[in-house]
């Protein structure tokens, strides 16, 4: 479909406005048409459909145009409303109460308001996992099946794994070295049993939960390479110099990490964008309190952390502690 598009654009440069008629378009001609007739006649008599739509990052590598690519996710996200429209009205046609649901990347999200301007004009939902019982529950929930009919589901953390690790309570140790969304905290999870799979324990133990913190912490690198990939020039470089940094970092030592990579200083603020955006850096709100950004209040974090800035003097950052691990980093704390 994307080839698609961009054949029926004209060779000059035409306006977001004139291309968003053309991704129109093929849309209605090519995908939305042809799901009218075959969902309308296999769907009518259901009362309500939902239809979630995910996996929308496939093709957002730094190898791609992302002026386009933005242009092109933010026309797929425009019409998801006149979508659930076009299926609502009959005439020779059946009629389909159908709803959509689209699921993207914040960070992607962010980089499509960067170029898409009108972008702001959409309908979002964030959602967050930032409280630590919700997320613990779906692994309570993937494990329960193991339990015996008597036993409530809060027993699967006795039964199934160790109660502390290095004095850590096991679930705030879970909480505090992934970051809060469920693929993390399953992938977290999963290498945990593995581990202990391989091992022949009959519980996750602490031996296993730091196996799975190495691995993990691999993982969360890969991904952070990936999401600031088409952002930050030369993002391996610059991310290696964050070996054996400091948890809590001022913007003047980024600039000499920076600097040593052999990259120009004068990118520092858009690479210390990137790093937040991605939650690889937190912002200080409050002296000494750091927060990420699990949530779309980047405008106010950065409120609150200017204040800082001004009452101290001192522009500083806290690297996560899901990366602590791979990037061999010492907590202050």
């Amino acid at each position: 479909m994307i080839q698609s598009y961009r054949s029926k654009l004209p060779s000059s440069p035409t306006s977001p406005t004139q291309q968003m008629e053309v991704l129109s378009e093929v849309l209605h001609n090519e995908i939305i048409s042809q799901l009218r007739v075959i969902l309308g006649g296999a769907l009518y008599e259901m009362d309500r459909v939902n239809i979630l739509i995910d996996n929308l990052d496939k093709p957002w590598s730094k190898n791609e145009d992302l002026s386009a690519l933005s242009l092109f996710l933010f026309g797929l996200l425009n019409v998801v409303e006149r979508i659930s429209i076009e299926f609502s009205v009959g005439g020779k046609r059946k009629t389909v109460p159908v709803s959509l649901t689209v699921f993207i990347r914040a960070d992607i999200l962010s980089v499509i308001k960067k170029n898409v301007p009108e972008a702001d004009k959409l309908r979002i939902t964030s959602i967050k996992w930032d409280n630590e019982q919700r997320l613990l529950r779906l692994i309570e929930e993937r494990f329960k099946s193991g339990l015996d009919e008597y036993e409530e589901i809060g027993e699967v953390w006795n039964k199934f794994f160790v109660r502390t690790v290095d004095g850590m309570n096991t679930r705030k140790f879970l909480f505090h070295y992934v970051l809060p969304r469920p693929r993390d905290i399953i992938y977290f999870c999963k290498q945990a049993l593995f581990s202990a799979n391989s091992n022949d324990h009959t519980r996750i133990e602490a031996d296993d939960l730091k196996e799975a913190q190495k691995a993990y912490s691999n993982h969360t690198y890969l991904t952070l390479l990936e999401e600031i990939g088409s952002l930050v020039p030369d993002a391996p470089g610059i991310l290696r110099q964050f070996m054996n940094a400091p948890d809590i970092i001022t913007k003047d030592e980024i600039q000499q990490l920076i600097e040593r990579a052999g990259a120009e200083i004068s990118i520092t603020d858009s690479v210390i964008d990137a790093l937040c955006e991605a939650t690889f850096l937190g912002y200080e709100t409050t002296s000494g309190s750091f927060e990420f950004l699990y949530d779309d209040r980047k405008d106010d974090r950065k409120t609150q952390a200017s204040r800082v800035i001004d009452a101290t003097g001192v522009e500083r950052y806290k690297i996560n502690p899901p990366f602590h691990t791979y990037f061999e980093i010492s907590s202050s704390v």
